[in-house]
């Protein structure tokens, strides 16, 4: 799957920054594509500790790392 959104997305992926939206990108997709498949309405909500098991915090302080995934969301 990964090899599939770099083929489809590589131009825009690879103008990526951030210390993790890269990753994040993939995340994302993978969640798209399950939220599809299960039939969850757009937008799907997900809570900032769902994303904890794909994408690694490095911040001590919960307000730090959800400051670093806003930054890498943009």
């Amino acid at each position: 799957m990964k090899q599939q959104i770099v083929s489809i997305y590589g131009e825009q992926i690879e103008q990526l920054k951030g210390s993790f939206a890269y990753h994040l990108a993939f995340v994302l997709q993978k969640e798209r594509m399950s939220s599809i498949q299960t039939g969850e309405q757009q937008p799907v909500r997900r809570h900032w500790r769902q994303f904890t098991y794909s994408i690694r915090f490095n911040k001590v302080r919960k307000a730090d790392n959800l400051k670093e995934l806003e930054l890498n969301l943009d």
